[in-house]
């Protein structure tokens, strides 16, 4: 493939002014940030139901991230102009966006959508971050990144993991995803949005009021967004988690799943990866399903006490009241 079109994006000036022609492409003028597991697949769904909203076919571009993507199908393959090509079936949509969780704990995020961008619209989603990281860790074990550990040993586990994610280069994205209490802390992820953008220009969204009220929470989207608010989406849980009967069995097909592009392409182990390891992992979620999986009211509460400070600091930057997050420790 060639530069032009694998060109990263610490490369790509996205401060060059465009000709006149290319300024009149349709132009992403809202962008959904995350927090992941917070609800942003379910309003990505909900908003590209609107008539009058555009998202981009590709939910999670991570066009201006300044951290790697491991989906290589995914990320780091788009240059302005294809990022661009995203948003060429806007047409006259008066909101068109799109939905990159990535951008939030991104470093450089803010200031490069700020750089491009600056009356961009920013739609923050946040959630219990005890809840969150309950979630994430369902995720992980999901998809086998996790090794094999119960929460509470994860997070007894942290400081380990955080070295070894700092020793490893190549793999450290990786390795950070499963650095639970880190991956719950927001505050310092929100100051660069509200450094650079007005509040104004800012909407928090509550995961706990998308959940309970899903139209009204919705709705007050659209409105922020300038769109007919009368218009009503049809609801539906979006991007659920289940939990593998086992963790540690999880891990391993992923493990040898990776594997598999750097293997001779023998036909026996095409067929493996192809059947058998998808086949195992099927049933190792279906049996997960039938035992029940529940948050330790124990290690809630403890992940709250730690989270107060952050929670507190979430609420000025944003001046939006958690004050039901502390009380539900």
């Amino acid at each position: 493939m060639s530069a032009a079109v694998e060109e990263p994006l610490a490369r790509i000036d996205v401060r060059t002014p465009d000709t006149g022609a290319a300024r009149a492409r349709p132009e992403p003028n809202f962008f959904i940030i995350g927090a992941s597991k917070a609800g942003t697949t379910s309003l990505y769904e909900y908003l590209r139901q609107h008539p009058d909203v555009f998202m981009s076919e590709d939910k999670e571009p991570w066009f201006f991230c300044d951290i790697p993507d491991p989906a290589p199908t995914s990320a780091n393959r788009y240059t302005l102009d294809t990022y661009l090509d995203l948003f060429a079936g806007a047409g006259t949509c008066k909101a068109i966006g799109e939905a990159s969780v990535s951008y939030l704990p991104s470093p450089a995020a803010a200031a490069r959508i700020h750089e491009r961008y600056p009356d961009a619209r920013i739609i923050l989603a946040l959630r219990n971050p005890a809840d969150r990281v309950h979630s994430w860790y369902r995720f992980l074990c999901q998809y086998g990144i996790e090794p094999g550990l119960t929460l509470e040993a994860a997070l007894a586990d942290e400081e380990r993991r955080a070295a070894v994610a700092a020793e490893h280069r190549d793999s450290r994205y990786m390795d950070e995803l499963i650095l639970y209490y880190h991956f719950g802390l927001v505050a310092s992820q929100i100051e660069p949005w509200t450094a650079l953008f007005p509040r104004r220009q800012i909407h928090v969204m509550l995961f706990e009021d998308l959940k309970t009220r899903a139209i009204d929470t919705t709705k007050k989207v659209y409105e922020f967004l300038g769109v007919d608010p009368s218009f009503t989406p049809k609801i539906e849980v979006h991007n659920p988690t289940w939990f593998p009967f086992s963790v540690r069995l999880q891990h391993l097909l992923l493990k040898r799943a990776r594997q598999h592009p750097l293997m001779p392409p023998r036909g026996e182990l095409e067929f493996y990866d192809r059947y058998v390891i998808p086949s195992v992992g099927f049933v190792n979620g279906l049996l997960g399903r039938l035992r029940p999986h529940s948050f330790n009211p124990a290690t809630r509460r403890a992940l709250l006490d730690r989270y107060r400070d952050d929670i507190r600091r979430t609420e000025q930057l944003t001046g939006v009241s958690l004050a039901a997050w502390l009380k539900s420790s």
